[in-house]
């Protein structure tokens, strides 16, 4: 008969070394867990960003297209072509008006116009490159529009065709 003092080695639980092995194995995999949290949590706001920085740019892109192929008689000229004001635009009445082939850019007050500001829209910039195309014995015109956000780039091409043939 076995003696109730004298359990067998299977039934006594778990050793030192098979805890300090099963801290380790938790706190590792809880270190991986707590990982993709905090890199999740940092870039959760670059989806906004992009999306605002893609709403200026289909705003402005929307705005150019809808203009004039050429400039109108008696039409509106930038007082430098090529260097286009922010104040001019309001007076902008054909594609290639916004044209921008200096080193600038525009700063953003609003999508539609250049009066009544928004917050949060001044750390975007518009940079806009209008380039001659032909298509297919058409006349056209590619406008690139770049919104730079504080992430990153935006850049939108649209394509404007001679509809006055």
């Amino acid at each position: 008969m076995k003696s109730v003092l004298h359990r067998p080695i299977a039934a006594r639980g778990m050793s030192l070394i098979e805890v300090i092995v099963f801290i380790v194995i938790v706190s590792v995999a809880l270190a991986g867990v707590l990982g993709s949290f905090n890199l999740a949590t940092g870039t959760s706001a670059d989806p906004l960003v992009r999306k605002q920085a893609l709403a200026v740019a289909e705003a402005m892109l929307e705005e150019i297209l809808g203009k004039d192929f050429t400039n109108p008689p008696g039409g509106f000229t930038p007082a430098v072509p090529g260097n286009p004001t922010q104040a001019e635009r309001l007076s902008m009445d054909d594609v290639t008006d916004y044209n921008m082939t200096g080193a600038w850019s525009w700063t953003v007050r609003s999508l539609a116009d250049v009066v009544n500001d928004i917050p949060g829209l001044q750390l975007y910039t518009v940079r806009v490159a209008v380039a001659p195309l032909v298509f297919n014995g058409v006349a056209g015109q590619q406008v690139t529009v770049t919104v730079t956000s504080p992430t990153q780039p935006v850049a939108l091409v649209g394509f404007r065709a001679n509809s006055t043939l």
